[in-house]
């Protein structure tokens, strides 16, 4: 394929956003949509933070000191003189009393009385922290509260308060030859005996608790979706790149470590993503698919190696005569990936050690044959920009359908990008929640500056619970019912039919393997 070719269809989208610093390299805004999908996708964080608040609040309230409060209330009253003088005057004269008697009652000298008849181990800074002595507002009354650990105790205190106040007030009110008082104290109210404690208050703790709980899973749902630099949307893949989401891949171990869809079931999503992939590619709408495909990523450790193998895996079960190729040379993972020896492949090819023929393998029972890495050269990047790749890749297009190379990642080596501009596409690989946009957005400018025609992204390693809350996977179970009928008649296949254990005859019919293949004509 020529490269003038390229010139006119790269697209500048990606390179124009890097260039000018309009892509978003940490964070991003979040609006409605996303932040729904970011509790859908992390709603144990907030169940989470729920459990601890009420764990907390619980434990608060179970370890806490209860509190019992007695209350007493005073009334000051005017005498003598102040008697006879009209109602109003005299309300005005308590009124102005009973704010100084605040500062007498909260004193250390009757604090050390109390203590003394009470018979209390405390000081009188101590026991001036329990009690609380506040004036009525429009009133000539005194109210004092006791907090304690004892509710009896919290009265006796009480009590002494009210008592010895009476007695002190009754002594500074008393003038020199005066036999009564000018202002006298009574008792409006005895000391309360409070048998449930005011503290801890377990249905406001637990409130509480509820309330911080879920707001702190709140933040944790809602900070990595504002600030986090990883990809996870189809919004953030578009505004990094230009281009959409190919298919995502749910994380499964088996997928990267026991082979090509060999370890997954036939209803597994990984399957359908694939085949995804493979009809987005082979039937879009182009006048000609592409036939030479590079598969990289932004950084090492993605899954591009994993992508290319079982997407060539794929395309040959559809029939397609399939190459793939391992052109990471410096840290191949095809053939250790598909259990294939190392010895000779394609830098032994390109260097003239081994022939084409010798070099490629077979794999599997579909139409897949693999050109592994090869020995390692001695300068990579130099075999990458030789002619001779692209020859032989121009050569392998008129005996395969699809050839797949499988290339380093783009942001340690320019290897993928000299590649990707002379085949038909390229795919970027991007590992859910842990490729940096800026990483991505970088891969998308060097491939636009190369003139290569990106032609999605696949995401990978997508976790089951995201891949459901942001629609990345729409379960879709075959029907039980029908599963056990087909076991049921596979057994009387096995058996014989009718009778239990009959054998079987020339007309007896016969299952056929699933994996059974036409011969090639």
């Amino acid at each position: 394929m020529a490269a003038s070719g390229h010139q006119d269809r790269g697209s500048s989208l990606p390179e124009a956003l890097f260039r000018h610093g309009l892509v978003i390299s940490s964070g991003g805004t979040l609006t409605l949509t996303n932040a729904l999908h970011a509790v859908r996708e992390r709603w144990w964080v907030l169940i989470a933070g729920l459990l601890i608040g009420l764990a907390a609040a619980a434990a608060a309230s179970w370890t806490a000191v209860p509190v019992y409060t007695s209350t007493t209330r005073l009334f000051v009253g005017a005498t003598g003189e102040a008697e006879n003088a009209d109602a109003y005057a005299g309300g005005l004269f308590a009124q102005q009393r009973v704010q100084s008697y605040v500062r007498v009652l909260e004193g250390d000298r009757l604090g050390r009385r109390v203590i003394a008849d009470v018979g209390l181990q405390v000081t009188p800074d101590e026991l001036a922290a329990k009690v609380t002595v506040r004036p009525v507002p429009e009133t000539a009354i005194l109210e004092v509260t006791v907090s304690d650990g004892s509710p009896e105790r919290a009265r006796a205190i009480a009590d002494s308060f009210g008592r010895h106040a009476i007695e002190q007030v009754t002594v500074l009110e008393t003038t020199a030859g005066a036999v009564d008082p000018a202002v006298r104290v009574t008792t409006l109210d005895a000391a309360t005996l409070e048998t449930e404690p005011v503290s801890p208050d377990v249905t406001r703790n637990v409130a509480l608790g509820i309330s911080l709980g879920l707001l702190a899973g709140l933040m944790a749902v809602l900070l990595p979706a504002r600030f986090g630099r990883g990809i996870v949307t189809r919004e953030q893949v578009r505004e990094c790149t230009g281009r959409d989401v190919l298919g995502a891949l749910v994380e499964d171990h088996r997928f990267r470590d026991v082979g090509p869809l060999a370890g997954l079931r036939a209803d597994s999503p990984n399957r359908e993503a694939l085949r995804a992939v493979r009809g987005r590619l082979l039937h879009a709408h182009r006048d000609t698919p592409p036939r030479v495909l590079v598969v990289t990523s932004a950084l090492r450790g993605e899954g591009s190696s994993v992508l290319a193998a079982n997407l060539a895996v794929t395309v040959a079960q559809a029939g397609a005569r399939t190459l793939l190729i391992d052109a990471d040379v410096r840290n191949p993972s095809v053939s250790r990936y598909l259990d294939l020896p190392e010895d000779t492949g394609l830098t032994d090819v390109l260097s003239g050690r081994a022939s084409l023929e010798d070099a490629v393998r077979p794999w599997g029972e579909d139409s897949l044959l693999v050109l592994t890495a090869g020995s390692v050269p001695l300068d990579p990047s130099a075999l990458h920009d030789s002619l001779s790749l692209r020859a032989l890749v121009d050569t392998l297009k008129d005996s395969y359908d699809v050839v797949i190379i499988d290339a380093p990642a783009l942001a340690p080596v320019a290897d993928a990008a000299v590649m990707a501009a002379w085949a038909d596409g390229c795919i970027l690989v991007t590992r859910y929640g842990g490729t940096p946009r800026e990483h991505l957005s970088g891969a998308a400018a060097v491939l636009a500056r190369e003139r290569a025609e990106l032609l999605g992204v696949v995401l990978n390693r997508v976790p089951p619970r995201s891949a459901r809350a942001r629609g990345y996977r729409h379960p879709y179970p075959a029907d039980p019912d029908r599963r056990a009928r087909r076991d049921l008649i596979d057994r009387r296949l096995h058996i014989g039919a009718p009778g239990r254990g009959a054998p079987r005859t020339a007309n007896s019919a016969v299952a056929v393997s699933p994996t059974a293949r036409p011969e090639r004509p």
